[in-house]
């Protein structure tokens, strides 16, 4: 794993695959802190879209105008495609269905229950040189 970063609502690194990754703190997400987690994620990205994967996990909540923030075009100009993983969270899935039907991403975008099966979708999305 390379280098981590860390703000008020995740920890972000680049994995050794080219895969942004990001793991949710048990946090009400803002507007605020959503485009601060899109900046993080930025500087990782370094420039080149990549697939992401998100542990959503421990969620407590996402405000309307964060949804919005991460299935806007910013998140498009980074993402290649999304992938939330919920596990056996009830509030990770509910916020993972508004950020899929309401927020309408203009990128691939699925809810995984587990790592390992989020990986694997999120590798058929890596982009030639990233």
């Amino acid at each position: 794993m390379s280098s981590e970063i860390e703000n008020a609502c995740a920890r972000f690194w680049l994995d050794e695959e080219g895969i942004l990754r990001a793991v949710v703190k048990p946090i009400d997400q803002t507007s605020e802190m959503a485009l601060d987690s899109l900046g993080q994620f930025e500087k990782l990205a370094a420039g080149k879209r990549r697939p992401a994967i998100i542990d959503t996990s421990q969620v407590k909540g996402l405000s309307r105008e964060a949804r919005a923030a991460y299935s806007g075009q910013r998140a498009a100009a980074i993402w290649t495609a999304c992938a939330l993983v919920v596990s056996a969270s009830t509030v990770a899935r509910t916020v993972g269905n508004f950020v899929i039907a309401v927020g309408r991403p203009a990128f691939p975008t699925r809810m995984f229950d587990s790592v390992e099966d989020a990986v694997a979708w999120a590798r058929t999305f890596k982009v030639e040189g990233s």
